[in-house]
């Protein structure tokens, strides 16, 4: 029987179809193929939801009105943008088929590219490494102007200082600083008008120049002068200050007397026994070991005992004798612990002032006679 034009069998119904189709409960091997899109009918529905929506007026008569301050206004000022009430996206209608990846130029699909707000917070954008932020650096110039504060007033006070030093320094080769005049301070036995003669010839020269080897060659001629010191007062005066050599005792010899220091250098030489000093007899002179132990003891002595010592004997470093201007002698013995034996003769004396000899050589146990 023929069946009319239009009007086939449904797919399946012809008995090869039933052969070609798969069985039951099994997966088909190909994925069955999407009906068309229809775009056109979509946009329209979109178009037609949005219609839909009721809108709220923004003028201020229409929020004054009672019909505008119902709830529809306060749920759409609480909606998110870009959705309605009733739940649905607004201005754009749902993707039909699934996102096209297009090459962003850094990684990014398409969708990531140009879709619209997020939720994910956005990320700030990396400064440069090389540069610091402003407050940083405003910051670090605020700490460096601090510490080159105090550096630079360093530098200016060190300048000055050195500039001060180089203008003194130029000035004293100059003839404003020259020697015009000679002052000896110290001298008591030293004749001052010979000692300025002497260093006449450091007159006129400027105060670095003067010869300090010319100036001891011309003191070490005066016996009683022991040390000098120079000082040099601006603009023009050269001080001299000496200390004189004292002198301990006199060493007779030939008739002639030499009064001597403490180092046995000899101050004077006199025809006539010199006043004020106690004679010296020892062996030797004053290179002897006897002369060695009478200067220790006569240097150690109390400025009263030795002003009435009238001579000093010693034959060997342990037998010092003095004798007294009264008459009376003090057996000393050595130069060891002069000191004491120095106040224990003075209590002597204060206690028996009639004794005829002191003995101290044991300040321990002291004797008298």
């Amino acid at each position: 029987m023929k069946r009319p034009p239009g009007f086939g069998p449904r797919p399946g119904d012809e008995p090869g179809d039933e052969e070609q189709s798969a069985p039951s409960g099994s997966a088909p091997d190909q994925a069955p193929e999407q009906a068309p899109v229809d775009l056109l009918s979509a946009r329209a529905r979109s178009r037609r939801a949005a219609s839909a929506i009721p809108t709220v007026p923004t003028s201020p008569d229409a929020d004054r009105s009672p019909g505008a301050s119902g709830s529809t206004s306060d749920a759409s000022a609480r909606l998110p943008r870009g959705e309605s009430p009733s739940g649905t996206r607004i201005g754009r209608s749902e993707p039909t088929t699934d996102p096209i990846v297009v090459d962003a130029g850094r990684g990014h699909t398409a969708d990531e590219r140009f879709s619209g707000p997020t939720d994910a917070p956005r990320l700030p954008r990396r400064r440069r490494a090389s540069r610091a932020p402003r407050p940083v650096r405003r910051e670090a110039r605020r700490f460096t102007s601090r510490s080159r504060g105090p550096r630079r007033w360093w530098l200016v006070g060190a300048a000055a200082v050195a500039g001060v030093g180089a203008l003194a320094l130029a000035l004293s080769y100059t003839p404003i600083f020259s020697v015009r005049e000679v002052s000896v301070i110290g001298a008591d036995r030293v004749d001052v008008s010979r000692v300025e003669a002497a260093l006449s010839d450091q007159l006129g020269r400027p105060f670095p120049f003067v010869d300090e080897a010319e100036v001891k060659a011309a003191l070490i001629s005066f016996p009683l002068i022991e040390t000098y010191q120079l000082e040099a007062r601006p603009p023009s005066e050269l001080v001299v200050r000496i200390v004189e050599r004292t002198p301990i005792g006199a060493l007779e010899s030939d008739s002639r007397f030499s009064v001597v220091d403490g180092a046995g250098v000899v101050v004077e030489v006199t025809g006539d026994r010199p006043e004020g000093v106690p004679l010296i007899v020892v062996d030797g002179g004053t290179q002897g070991r006897g002369f060695v132990a009478a200067s220790e003891v006569l240097r150690s002595l109390p400025e009263d005992v030795a002003s009435r010592v009238d001579r000093v004997q010693a034959a060997t470093t342990d037998s010092v004798t003095l004798s007294l201007d009264g008459g009376q002698t003090v057996a000393w013995g050595s130069a060891e612990e002069s000191a004491l034996k120095g106040r224990v003769l003075e209590a002597l004396q204060a206690n028996f002032p009639d004794a005829k000899g002191y003995d101290v050589s044991s300040p321990d146990v002291p004797l008298t006679s």
